[in-house]
């Protein structure tokens, strides 16, 4: 009878978890995001081929280093024992972004910087971007506990007069937990993002 009991309740455990990642993807994950008209910002949703799985991902609408800036969020499907160790997991840099950023620039025939100085860095940065995938941690501050359900780590590198920031949060809602990972070079930018994902 205790055993019945047991997966009973597992049943209807995983029975809400699944009806709540099921209500929010009809309702529109977007619809769960404050985005402001000021911040010049898109919110799109990809589905995933299997189940019920999406991506939110709010990024610049347009501009020549558009793609250097990007907020997803996306439900964890995986059990986390430990939320500081899984943070720490997270800190990987997608350099597709800088890198398209700067093909664009270099393989331009019609650029007039191809003589300048430091035209000649750009193409020596473009050079090291696919090395930078894995960033070092000692440049993250500890996993920290934003609330009683949600935890955040932050990082920050140079890349020579570049920045390189990083944030990823995992919190929790209705018993789901989410990760919402803000990548961007451009501070102000980057604070743009960490307001639309404290509205979620």
């Amino acid at each position: 009878m205790q055993r019945c009991r047991w997966i009973l309740v597992a049943f209807l455990g995983t029975l809400s978890l699944l009806t709540t990642k099921a209500a929010m993807a009809d309702e529109g994950p977007c619809d769960r995001l404050f985005v402001p008209e000021g911040y010049e910002l898109t919110c799109t949703v990809e589905r995933k081929a299997h189940e019920d799985a999406w991506e939110v991902s709010v990024h610049p609408t347009d501009g020549a280093f558009a793609s250097l800036s990007k907020l997803t969020l996306s439900p964890v499907d995986d059990h986390i024992a430990n939320a500081e160790t899984w943070l720490e997991q997270q800190v990987k840099i997608d350099v597709s972004g800088l890198d398209n950023a700067l093909t664009s620039f270099l393989d331009d025939e019609d650029n007039p910087f191809a003589g300048e100085s430091w035209w000649t860095s750009l193409q020596g940065l473009k050079d090291v971007v696919h090395s930078i995938s894995d960033l070092p941690l000692d440049s993250c501050d500890d996993p920290r506990k934003i609330s009683e359900t949600d935890w955040s780590i932050d990082c920050e590198w140079g890349l020579g007069s570049l920045r390189q920031y990083l944030t990823v949060h995992l919190v929790e809602r209705e018993t789901v937990a989410y990760a919402i990972r803000i990548q961007s070079m451009n501070p102000r930018r980057h604070r743009h993002l960490q307001a639309i994902a404290n509205s979620f």
